[in-house]
């Protein structure tokens, strides 16, 4: 049986790399602020609720992303990014600093997509790559073929 690599076995394979580089990087991330938790600020048990819900909105991507069509289903995660950088600039203008320093600009960020946009992207390329491979007539038509073989 061969396999039609042109219909969303590729965006298959990437959301699915996106989605394992991601729990790898979150778990690296959760389990280096556990270890050296030393203050008692708990920033490890933060870390991880707030990656539990970039997931869940990851499993709305996925689902979105196979039912609709990919300009309908990419507000998952153009509203995630979308939240992600309005999350980080009110927080920089909370800060009250008069210019913005750029590290923790960039922290902040990076933070956010580690946790939200990445898990959310890898999900809904997944999830469209298998509404590619659903949808596509052709392997309908292998699959009478192979009913009556």
């Amino acid at each position: 049986m061969l396999i039609d690599a042109g219909k969303g076995t590729h965006l298959r394979i990437a959301g699915g790399s996106i989605m394992v580089l991601t729990v790898a990087a979150q778990a690296l991330v959760i389990g280096f602020y556990w270890w050296h938790d030393l203050t008692g600020s708990h920033l490890h048990i933060k870390l991880a609720v707030l990656s539990f819900g970039g997931w869940c909105l990851a499993g709305i991507a996925l689902l979105l992303g196979r039912l609709l069509t990919p300009y309908i289903s990419f507000i998952a995660p153009g509203a995630v990014l979308a939240g992600s950088i309005w999350a980080a600039l009110e927080y920089m203008r909370q800060q009250g600093t008069p210019h913005w320093p750029w590290v923790d600009l960039l922290a902040i960020t990076e933070t956010l997509l580690m946790l939200a946009v990445a898990p959310v992207t890898g999900a809904w390329l997944a999830g469209w790559g298998s509404r590619r491979r659903r949808r596509s007539p052709s392997s309908d038509v292998k699959a009478m073929a192979q009913v009556f073989d």
